[in-house]
């Protein structure tokens, strides 16, 4: 699958200024910082992340859009955490519900250029991690969108305001986000009620 949307970003931010940067990193920055969070812990996760984020924005002139620019992005932390315990010959603090190969490729499969409440075969802390997950994997600002919304309780007037963009574009943001959130959950959930395995859990 060709992820033209994030290439031609990509293309934009090669040709931007500071104002590009800082929506790229205001977007990625806290989807990556949740990816090694569920990876590590301690004083040295925001390190890790800054270098994830550097690394990416400096290598960027390589992506070439086989995956989606925020799985590119996870490929380079997953590295950058092989690293970091390498180094302190440490193992994995933790795995996450994403680290199971078939949600993985379920995630990373939904399209970049997107334009019924499922039955929740996930329970408690997992479900929550799982909902997170979809939310950073949702194509542009998705996830952002509806976190806004229905997680900080933001107006349509303040989430223009924060988007730099006007309520009536946000009404049909939000319209696209909910059915892409619901979509994509629900063919999930139904892979999980067919293929039913363990989820990882703390590595020892």
């Amino acid at each position: 699958m060709l992820h033209k949307s994030d290439k031609q970003r990509v293309k934009m931010l090669l040709k931007g200024g500071e104002r590009d940067f800082e929506v790229f990193y205001k977007e990625f920055f806290p989807k990556i910082y949740r990816f090694c969070a569920r990876r590590m812990s301690g004083s040295e996760l925001e390190d890790v992340v800054m270098i994830v984020m550097r690394q990416s924005f400096r290598s960027m002139h390589s992506y070439r859009g086989e995956a989606s620019l925020y799985t590119w992005m996870c490929q380079i932390a997953r590295g950058e955490l092989s690293t970091y315990y390498k180094k302190r010959g440490r193992q994995p603090y933790m795995a996450s519900i994403e680290d199971r190969e078939d949600i993985r490729a379920l995630l990373e499969s939904i399209p970049s250029d997107q334009s019924t409440e499922p039955d929740n075969l996930l329970a408690g802390d997992q479900r929550n991690e799982f909902i997170q997950l979809l939310l950073d994997y949702l194509p542009g600002n998705y996830g952002q969108i509806l976190e806004a919304k229905y997680v900080e309780g933001l107006s349509m007037l303040e989430i223009a305001e924060r988007f730099d963009t006007t309520p009536k574009a946000v009404e049909s943001l939000l319209s696209r986000a909910r059915t892409a959130f619901r979509t994509h959950f629900s063919e999930i959930n139904r892979e999980l009620a067919t293929n039913v395995k363990p989820f990882p859990g703390k590595v020892t």
